[in-house]
C-alpha cells in the first residue's frame, strides 16, 4: 500500500563504498520481482513526479513488482540530506545536478533509472514582441533560484548562442517562489519567467502566454540532446543491498511509462486532483509525453559531464556548490 510520510530529521553521516556484484533476480510472469523491501521514496507529490506514485498504486504494480512503496515529501536539497543520510529515505526522485552535487559532498546517491528530460521552459506574453533570449534585453525576467538548473542552462545557452557572457546583469532578475512567479506575470510585474512545466500548461492554454523557449530546446541548440532531467536516484548501499529490488522498481517504471503514455485517464484523474483544467491537463499530458525518455543512452554519463563543464564556466562553483564531478554520476549495471 503506497503512503507518504514527511521527511525525518538527519543522523550522523555515514559513507558507503559501492561494490556493485549484483544477485540474481527472481522472475514471476517474465518481469523481475523485488523481494518485499519497501522503497521510501523522496519525492514532491505537487509536480510531474507525483504521476508514476499514481500510477503504482492504481494498478497494483507493487504487489505485482514485489515491493513496496513510500513517498517520503521533501521541499528542498537539505530536506533530501537529512532524510538519506538519516536513514529515512532509500531513494530520490531529483535532477542529475541535484544527484551530483549531493553526491561530491558525501550523499551516496546514483541516478538508477531516469524519467524525463528537460520540462520547463521560458514563458513570456502572447503579445511580448521577444523571440529569443537575446530580444529580453533589460527585461523583468523572473527565477525560482539563482542557483536551479533551468537559470544556469539559460545563461549558458545565451552565452553561447548570443554572446551574452553575463544574462543575469542583462535582465532585470527577479527571484521568488514559481506560484509567486506566475501571480508576478498575471500582475505584468514580469515580461518574462522560467516556469514549471506543471504550472506552465495552464499558462498556455489561458491564451495570454506562450513559450519563448524550452529548457529541452536550449539543451539541444547547445549539442547535449534530450538527455534524461530528472531521474530516480538511490542510495547505493540500498542498491548493494537489494539489487533485485531496485530492478523491480526499474521494470515497474518502465510499465508506468507505457501507461503514462498510452492511458489518458490516469492523467485526467491525477490532473483533477492537482486542480488542473482540462485543457491544461491536455496540453501538460501532451508535452510529458512528448518528454519520457525511459532509458540512458550509454553516453548519457559522458554527456552529463560534458553539461557540468558548461555550466562550471558558466555560472562557477559556488553557483553550482562544487568545482567537479564526483567520482560516478550512474548506476546502470544493477
Amino acid at each position: 500500500m503506497l503512503r507518504y510520510l514527511k521527511t525525518a530529521m538527519a543522523l550522523p553521516a555515514a559513507t558507503f563504498a559501492l561494490s556493485i556484484g549484483l544477485a540474481g533476480v527472481a522472475q514471476a510472469d517474465n518481469h523481475p520481482m523485488g523481494d518485499g523491501t519497501t522503497i521510501r521514496l523522496l519525492t514532491n507529490p505537487a509536480g510531474t513526479m507525483s504521476f508514476p506514485p499514481f500510477v503504482i498504486e492504481r494498478f497494483g504494480l507493487e504487489e505485482k513488482y514485489g515491493f513496496d512503496l513510500e513517498i517520503v515529501t521533501y521541499s528542498d536539497e537539505n530536506s533530501i540530506v537529512s532524510a538519506i543520510m538519516g536513514d529515512s529515505a532509500d531513494a530520490a526522485a531529483i535532477d542529475w545536478l541535484i544527484t551530483a552535487r549531493l553526491r561530491g559532498n558525501g550523499v551516496p546517491l546514483l541516478g538508477t533509472v531516469p524519467f524525463l528530460t528537460f520540462v520547463n521552459s521560458v514563458i513570456v506574453p502572447t503579445d511580448s514582441p521577444a523571440e529569443t533570449l537575446a530580444d529580453l534585453e533589460d527585461a523583468r525576467f523572473g527565477v525560482h533560484s539563482r542557483a536551479a538548473y533551468d537559470w544556469l542552462m539559460i545563461q549558458a545557452a545565451a552565452r553561447q548562442s548570443y554572446g551574452l557572457d553575463n544574462f543575469g546583469s542583462y535582465v532585470q532578475l527577479q527571484e521568488a517562489a514559481v506560484p509567486l512567479l506566475r501571480g508576478l506575470m498575471d500582475q505584468g510585474q514580469l515580461e518574462a519567467t522560467q516556469m514549471w512545466n506543471s504550472i506552465a500548461a495552464a499558462m498556455l492554454t489561458s491564451g495570454e502566454y506562450r513559450t519563448l523557449v524550452s529548457i529541452r530546446d536550449l539543451s539541444e541548440e547547445m549539442g547535449f540532446g534530450a538527455v534524461p532531467y530528472l531521474l530516480y536516484s538511490f542510495d547505493e548501499e540500498f542498491i548493494v543491498e537489494h539489487p533485485e529490488t531496485v530492478r523491480a522498481f526499474e521494470a515497474a517504471m518502465q510499465e508506468v511509462y507505457e501507461i503514462l503514455m498510452t492511458d489518458d485517464s490516469v492523467w485526467e484523474d491525477r490532473g483533477a486532483e492537482m486542480n488542473m483544467s482540462p485543457e491544461a491537463i491536455v496540453a501538460f499530458r501532451d508535452q510529458v509525453r512528448r518528454d519520457i525518455t525511459p532509458v540512458f543512452d550509454e553516453d548519457a554519463e559522458e554527456t552529463y559531464f560534458r553539461m557540468f563543464d558548461t555550466l562550471l564556466d558558466t555560472a562557477g562553483e559556488d553557483v553550482l556548490g562544487m568545482s567537479s564531478m564526483p567520482d560516478r554520476l550512474l548506476a546502470t549495471d544493477f
